[in-house]
């Protein structure tokens, strides 16, 4: 499946140019015009002026919709506040790093219901997919700086995508497939962070019905997504532990945020209410945090400066940053642009 296009044969869309500021008290809020960068991969913010501190990629969760056009959105839907005004990767990470940060966001087939266009998609296809349009793509150009750090993000089952997609690069690197970009993109991984990811498969499917369901939306029949899910709870073991064989060969640091909320499902005509889950309490990381969310509700923070949802994603950021760079974020933005533009 190519889902890249070369800048030579591939012109970026822009999508929204919404140059428009916010009044936060005595401060504004600038709003990056939206590139389409390939099939697949989405430029939420870079910087104007020199390279950026570090780039960050964000892979959405398994969405429980038919609408195709909705599934489409994850990438940024899935990531609104709590109070849904904005796309906070969009707007409280340049301003938490002086706009010093390259934000991406990906979008991928992952409907939980039937009617996606991929009818046999499963998770190894889509890490196949993702290395392909994050990585090996020239018009995403991701992790190819030297000094620069990547630094993925997901919420849910994009967990499960994102150590496919490093695993399916590992593969890549060690035999007839290696490329120089996917070298140069496994020596700038510096770090993953989970939004209640669940350990396996297995522990994800208490939040999906099987097959039909009386309270599943207009009784929709799951996607073959889900139907492999409910396949691999051996599979998904191993492929935990084998990123995290990965993680300590290529000095990826990892952190996760769990939910102790209960977590309720809409149906047609009554609420599905899922007791406490395991996501992340197990999951392989350096550091696992609880917060008092649910599964859905735990990657949208209310704000940038007093929402542990977002102020650990950011703690973690800055300690995965060189000392010379962590320390420019102490400088004024004023400064920063002039180093970076002798």
């Amino acid at each position: 499946m190519q889902l890249c296009h070369d800048f030579s044969t591939y012109s970026l869309q822009l999508l929204k140019l919404n140059i428009s500021v916010t009044d936060r008290g005595s401060s504004t809020r600038r709003h990056y015009p939206e590139l389409k960068l390939n099939d697949s991969v989405y430029e939420l913010f870079r910087p104007e002026n020199g390279d950026p501190l570090f780039e960050i990629v964000f892979l959405h969760g398994l969405q429980l919709t038919q609408l195709k056009t909705t599934a489409a959105d994850a990438y940024k839907t899935n990531w609104m506040s709590a109070c849904g005004s904005e796309c906070w990767i969009q707007t409280f990470l340049p301003e938490a790093f002086q706009d010093r940060a390259r934000v991406l966001s990906v979008s991928y087939d992952s409907s939980a219901v039937a009617g996606g266009k991929n009818k046999h998609y499963d998770l190894s296809l889509v890490g196949e997919s993702l290395a392909e349009s994050i990585i090996e793509c020239p018009s995403a150009n991701v992790g190819q700086k030297s000094g620069v750090p990547v630094i993925l993000v997901a919420h849910s089952f994009g967990g499960f995508a994102l150590q496919s997609m490093i695993c399916n690069a590992d593969d890549r690197l060690n035999g007839r497939h290696a490329t120089e970009r996917l070298r140069k993109f496994m020596s700038n991984l510096r770090g993953a962070f989970y939004y209640a990811t669940p350990y396996r498969e297995a522990d994800f499917q208490t939040y999906l019905p099987h097959g039909r369901n009386t309270w599943w939306p207009w009784n929709w029949t799951t996607s073959p997504m889900v139907k492999s899910l409910e396949q691999l709870s051996d599979k998904g073991s191993r492929r935990n532990a084998d990123f995290n064989c990965l993680r300590k060969r290529y000095n990826i640091r990892t952190s996760s945020i769990f939910e102790t909320g209960v977590t309720k499902l809409i149906g047609r005509s009554l609420s599905a209410k899922l007791e406490k889950q395991s996501s992340g309490r197990d999951i392989d990381a350096d550091h696992n945090y609880s917060m008092d969310a649910d599964h859905f509700s735990i990657c949208k923070p209310q704000d940038s400066t007093s929402d542990d949802r977002f102020l650990k994603l950011k703690d973690f950021i800055r300690d995965i940053l060189p000392m010379d760079k962590a320390a420019q974020l102490e400088k004024p933005a004023e400064q920063l642009i002039a180093h970076t533009t002798q």
